[in-house]
C-alpha cells in the first residue's frame, strides 16, 4: 500500500483540503497502483486495427470481445489475478462484479450504444504470466476518436498511460490520424511501442516497406527512436517473440517510477492553478465573482459556438487549399514532364523538382493554419484562460519514394526512364500535397484539444473557487482572512512535498 510520505498521497490530502475532489482522486489512484508496482500498457489506434485481438493473443485467451464495433468511450483494463474475474466501474463511482463473458454488454457499441450505461472502466483479472510483473494491458476502443467526440472519460485516461502500444497496419498504412494520436500520447509518456499488425494479409515486401515508412514517420513525429514490430496477432507470427520480450522488459525499465514522477508533475500543476484561482476569488467582491462566473459561462457558450463556426469555415478553407494545391500540382507536372531524362538522372531530377514543389506550396498551408490558430487563441484570451497555447504546424512527414517496385532487375519490372521520371513526379507530388493538408488538419486538431481542455479547466476551477469564496465572504472579513491564510498554508505544504 501507499505510505504517508508518498508525494502523491501528500498532494491528494492537499487537494481534499482544497475541495478539489477530481485532483485528489487522480493522485490517490496513481499512488495506489504505483505502490502495487502496476503500470498501464495501452493499445491505441484506429478501429479495426486488431487491438482487442492483440490483447487476447498476448494473454493467450479470448478475454476481450472482438468482431464488434468498439466505438464507445469505455476503457477496458486487463490485470493479473489468481482467477478470471471482471468488474465494471460506473461514472458515478459505483462498482459491480460481472461475469467475465458478459463484458461485451458494457464495452461494445452494439450492446452499449453511446455508453448509455455510464461505464467509466471495465476491469478484468486473469492469471496471465505476462501480467504477473504488474503490467496491465488496456484496450482503448474510443481513444482513436480523441480528436472528435471522444468522451471526457476516455480523454481523462490519457495521463494514466505509462506505455503506448500503437497498433497500426500495412493495409491501409499508418494514417495521419494515427500519427497525430501517437504525437498526443507521446507528449504524456516517454515509452511508445509500435505494432504493425495483420502482416499475414499482405506480401512480406509490402509489409517491410510499410514498416519502414511507419518507423520513419513515428521517429520524426516523436523526436526519438521507436521500437516497431511487424506481427500477425491471430497467428502470433512475424516479430511476435521479440514483441513479447520487449513487453516483458518494461518491468525492468523503471516504468513505474516514471509514472510516479509524471503524475506528481501533473497533480502539482493542477493544484497550483486551483489555489491561485481560489485566492483570486476570495479577494474579489462577491458581486464581481458572480458577474465573472456568469460572464465566463456566457463566454464559454460563445466560444463553443465560435469553435463550431470555425470548424465549418476551416472545412471550406481546407477545400479551397486542396483546389489550390491540385492546380499547383497540375502546373508543376505540366512544366516538369516531357524533358529528356537519362535513367541515372531520373531520381535526382525528380527529387529536386519535388523539393521545389514543396517549397512552393508549403507557405499556403502554413498561412491557413496560422490564421485558424490565431482565431482559437483569440477565443482563449477573451476568457482569460490558459495563455500558454503555442499553436504549431506539425513537422513534415513527406518522404520521397523511389518507387522500388518499378525498378527491379527482372525484365518485366523495368520501365523506361521517361516513364519512371513521370511516375516519380506524379507519386511524390501527390504525397507532398496530401502531407501539407494532413499537417494542417493535425495542427488544427491539436489546437482544438488545447482550447477544449483550457475551457473546461478555467470554468470548473472558477466555479469551485467562487463557491468557496462566497461561503467565506458571507461569514465576514475574518473568515476571508482565515481562508487566505489556509490557502497560503496549502501552498507552503506543496513547496515541501518532494
Amino acid at each position: 500500500m501507499t505510505g504517508p510520505d508518498d508525494p502523491l498521497v501528500l498532494m491528494a490530502a492537499i487537494a481534499r483540503d482544497l475541495g478539489a475532489a477530481q485532483i485528489a482522486a487522480d493522485a490517490e489512484r496513481t499512488a495506489t497502483r504505483v505502490a502495487e508496482r502496476r503500470f498501464h500498457v495501452a493499445c491505441v489506434g484506429q478501429f479495426k486495427r486488431g487491438k482487442s485481438t492483440l490483447i487476447n493473443a498476448l494473454t493467450g485467451r479470448p478475454i476481450l470481445p472482438w468482431g464488434v464495433v468498439p466505438v464507445t468511450n469505455v476503457v477496458t483494463l486487463v490485470r493479473h489475478g489468481p482467477e478470471t474475474a471482471a468488474s465494471v466501474r460506473l461514472v458515478d463511482g459505483s462498482e459491480m462484479v460481472v461475469p467475465p463473458e458478459s463484458i461485451g454488454d458494457y464495452v461494445s457499441e452494439e450492446r452499449n450504444a453511446g455508453n448509455r450505461k455510464g461505464v467509466a472502466v471495465v476491469e478484468v483479472r486473469a492469471d496471465v504470466p505476462l501480467l504477473a510483473s504488474g503490467m496491465c494491458l488496456v484496450d482503448t476502443p474510443g481513444l482513436g476518436s480523441i480528436f472528435g467526440e471522444g468522451s471526457a472519460v476516455t480523454r481523462g485516461f490519457v495521463p494514466q498511460i505509462d506505455v503506448a502500444l500503437l497498433v497500426t497496419g500495412a493495409d491501409p498504412p499508418l494514417s495521419g490520424e494515427e500519427l497525430a494520436l501517437a504525437g498526443a500520447i507521446g507528449e504524456e509518456t516517454a515509452h511508445c511501442i509500435a505494432v504493425l499488425n495483420k502482416a499475414d494479409r499482405i506480401p512480406a515486401a509490402d509489409a517491410a516497406l510499410a514498416a519502414e515508412f511507419a518507423r520513419d514517420a513515428l521517429n520524426d513525429r516523436l523526436k526519438r527512436p521507436i521500437d516497431l514490430f511487424v506481427v500477425s496477432a491471430t497467428e502470433r507470427s512475424g516479430d511476435w517473440r521479440a514483441l513479447v520480450e520487449r513487453l516483458e522488459s518494461l518491468a525492468r525499465d523503471d516504468v513505474v517510477e516514471s509514472a510516479r514522477q509524471r503524475a506528481a508533475r501533473r497533480v502539482r500543476s493542477a493544484l497550483a492553478r486551483a489555489i491561485q484561482e481560489h485566492r483570486r476569488a476570495l479577494l474579489a467582491p462577491v458581486e464581481e465573482n458572480e458577474r465573472r462566473i456568469v460572464q465566463m459561462e456566457r463566454s464559454v457558450e460563445t466560444a463553443q459556438q465560435a469553435l463550431d463556426d470555425l470548424s465549418f469555415l476551416f472545412a471550406a478553407q481546407q477545400q479551397k487549399l486542396s483546389r489550390q494545391l491540385a492546380a499547383a500540382r497540375d502546373r508543376f507536372l505540366a512544366a516538369a514532364n516531357g524533358r529528356p531524362v537519362r535513367e541515372d538522372d531520373a531520381r535526382r531530377l525528380a527529387r529536386a523538382a519535388t523539393d521545389a514543389f514543396l517549397r512552393e506550396i508549403e507557405p499556403q498551408a502554413t498561412e491557413l493554419f496560422a490564421g485558424t490558430a490565431a482565431r482559437f487563441a483569440e477565443i482563449l484570451r477573451g476568457l482569460g484562460a490558459n495563455d500558454e497555447l503555442e499553436p504549431r504546424l506539425a513537422r513534415r512527414r513527406f518522404y520521397f519514394t523511389d518507387l522500388p517496385e518499378l525498378t527491379g532487375r527482372t525484365a518485366f519490372r523495368r520501365i523506361a526512364p521517361a516513364d519512371y521520371f513521370r511516375r516519380l513526379l506524379e507519386t511524390n507530388s501527390a504525397r507532398v500535397m496530401n502531407d501539407c493538408i494532413d499537417r494542417v488538419v493535425e495542427g488544427r486538431r491539436q489546437v482544438e484539444r488545447d482550447v477544449d481542455a483550457s475551457l473546461r479547466e478555467v470554468v470548473e476551477t472558477a466555479h469551485r473557487a467562487a463557491e468557496r469564496a462566497r461561503d467565506a465572504q458571507r461569514d465576514g472579513r475574518a473568515a476571508v482572512s482565515e481562508e487566505v491564510a489556509r490557502l497560503d498554508a496549502l501552498s507552503a505544504r506543496m513547496e515541501v512535498v518532494a
